[in-house]
């Protein structure tokens, strides 16, 4: 391998390692995880052992699910397979592995604030569940 092509893979990763962590820790929040990119970093570092919330796994989940997707789609199209792949990997040892993973949801989701009645709900697309 050239020198030239493993100074732009290490500078790819230095660059896009930072957003792929800060997009794991936002998203997450919208199934309640809440973990920050520090306790990410810090279970990243040591894996084996546990965190203090089963959260920072949650999260730790959606990292390895987006770099993953970003491998995966160099030989396999953006597809059903590939949505269904990555939901497999994002509940992988955490809460809502019971949940059917890598299937598809059948019934409507709903998202509201917190603690709100189920007046002036929003409608959510199919999520995969």
């Amino acid at each position: 391998m050239r020198v030239s092509t493993v100074f732009w893979r290490a500078f790819d990763k230095a660059v896009t390692d930072p957003f792929v962590r800060h997009e794991a820790v936002l998203s997450s929040r919208i199934e309640g995880t809440l973990a920050t990119e520090e306790e990410l970093l810090l279970f990243e570092v040591n894996p084996s052992s546990e965190a203090k919330t089963p959260d920072v796994r949650e999260v730790a989940n959606y990292v390895r699910a987006l770099e993953y997707g970003f491998e995966r789609m160099k030989e396999l199209p953006f597809s059903l397979r590939l949505i269904r792949e990555l939901h497999e990997r994002l509940l992988e040892g955490v809460r809502g592995v019971d949940r059917r993973p890598s299937s598809f949801r059948t019934i409507q989701n709903y998202i509201t604030e917190a603690g709100a009645a189920n007046s002036g709900r929003t409608l959510c697309s199919t999520a995969a569940y």
